[in-house]
């Protein structure tokens, strides 16, 4: 027939052709009431098709393009609500995990600073600037610290470590 047929998982007594026309009538009965989860111009700029269009056409395909085209949609969209709802966890976890705030004082930097035997690079200054404001926040830092080898992650990774023990001490 050159058609691009879909096969489903069946059940005793029904047959591949019937459970066809149920999700063919279903399509047909209910697509018009799906609500579209993405803005028109976000569904241009995307290439995206709109929803009304992908889930006949994943069903019952017009041919190759169009199933890839479907399927791009859906998948897309499962990714997309997939990264919305992390980023909900996220933030709803953010929001609700407290940590001691561990402000650093000048007198705190500049001792850390001392010990070690050479000048911080700007980029470590910088580093250890972001992490210290962080660590005064009363939430726990949740950051990466990348850089090639060499360039004094572990210097700045010992900076937040002496900043956190003194810190701790002053507070005894």
């Amino acid at each position: 027939m050159g058609k691009i047929l879909p096969v489903y998982p069946l059940t005793e007594g029904l047959q591949q052709w019937q459970l066809r026309n149920i999700v063919r009538d279903a399509i047909a009965a209910h697509v018009d009431l799906l609500d579209e989860v993405f803005a028109s111009g976000y569904l241009e700029e995307h290439d995206l098709w709109p929803l009304r269009r992908a889930l006949p056409e994943i069903h019952f395909p017009s041919d190759r393009d169009s199933l890839a085209r479907a399927r791009r949609r859906l998948v897309y969209q499962e990714l997309f609500i997939l990264q919305l709802a992390l980023a909900v966890k996220r933030r709803r976890q953010r929001e609700l995990r407290q940590a001691p705030p561990l402000e650093a004082t000048a007198q705190i930097d500049s001792r850390i600073r001392r010990l070690f035997p050479f000048e911080l690079t700007a980029g470590q200054r910088q580093a250890i600037g972001e992490i210290a404001a962080d660590m005064a926040q009363p939430l726990p830092m949740n950051r990466l610290l990348q850089g090639d080898v060499g360039s004094g992650k572990t210097v700045v990774a010992l900076y937040a470590m002496l900043l956190a023990i003194a810190i701790a001490i002053r507070r005894c």
